[in-house]
């Protein structure tokens, strides 16, 4: 039996290989005021989960990207940009 990555278990889709995008996900979080437990939850994953993204031990699945562009209101180029607040 094949061993797969646990970034691809369940059916959250593939992951964006980019290393602004947790980072960006916490400061925009943190500039809005929002607990990690209600963006996790919008975000339709554990607070656990979310705290891994934003401190890039694994990498954000497309789902969770596009569910964070529509809960912060943004653009997917702020998302990916080097400091996402200075873009906003």
């Amino acid at each position: 039996m094949k061993k797969r990555k646990p970034y691809l278990r369940g059916t959250l889709g593939k992951p964006f290989y980019n290393n602004n995008i947790g980072p960006n996900v916490r400061r925009l979080r943190l500039s809005n005021d929002i607990k990690q437990e209600d963006c996790a939850k919008a975000l339709g994953i554990s607070r656990q989960m979310l705290s891994h993204y934003e401190n890039n031990k694994f990498h954000v699945p497309e789902l969770v990207v596009a569910k964070a562009i529509c809960y912060f209101k943004i653009t997917i180029e702020i998302l990916l940009s080097d400091n996402a607040l200075s873009a906003a």
